[in-house]
């Protein structure tokens, strides 16, 4: 089955595994493990769709590799994408969600 075309505005936890977004990613850095430390913890990421509507997604350490291509300002379509509650201490949209990468995901 092809891929369905979602907007990030239409995100829901239970997400079909074949949606696919079409995405400019407008910001991306390096999340760190506190002061002392400082080894990455993982990939963040914001994307934008056509609407303006925005939404976190963090690429974890151990897909770094998969994902350290992806540039700040280029326009990606991605599927695959795991959907969770954005309720982490610090959030960087006001989205309700944000998407995880994983192993699946193409971009």
């Amino acid at each position: 089955m092809p891929p369905k075309k979602v907007y990030l505005g239409d995100v829901v936890k239970n997400l079909p595994s074949n949606s696919a977004f079409l995405v400019r990613v407008t910001r991306k850095w390096n999340a760190l493990f506190g002061e002392k430390n400082r080894a990455i913890k993982s990939i963040e990421m914001i994307f934008m769709d056509e609407k303006g509507t925005t939404i976190q997604a963090t690429v974890p350490i151990r897909l770094s590799h998969q994902f350290n291509a992806i540039e700040e300002g280029l326009i990606y379509a991605v599927n695959h994408l795991e959907v969770k509650v954005n309720d982490g201490k610090y959030r960087i949209t006001a989205h309700p969600y944000r998407f995880e990468l994983t192993v699946f995901t193409k971009m």
